[in-house]
């Protein structure tokens, strides 16, 4: 028997300075939303299609983006979306 995957799917890459942590699966995305300051190099790339929430890429946040992670695997988009509004 099958189980379906439930874990969001997650990476991180450093860029020498510049962290980079994704979760979440950006396919078909219309639109990336940026909350936060890419100059100050802590944002986050909300990646959406229409009002649904796929992924984020957090820049220089990694709490933020593990909080997201455990929410998206949680299946609580209102808790994504209040880490988001905090950025």
């Amino acid at each position: 028997m099958q189980t379906p995957h439930t874990v969001p799917p997650f990476f991180w890459s450093a860029h020498y300075d510049v962290t980079i942590a994704f979760v979440g699966h950006a396919a078909g995305y219309d639109r990336v939303d940026i909350h936060g300051s890419l100059e100050k190099r802590r944002a986050l790339a909300v990646y959406r299609t229409g009002p649904r929430l796929l992924a984020v890429a957090a820049i220089g946040l990694d709490r933020e983006s593990l909080l997201i992670e455990k929410a998206m695997a949680d299946g609580d988009r209102s808790a994504i979306e209040a880490v988001i509004a905090g950025v």
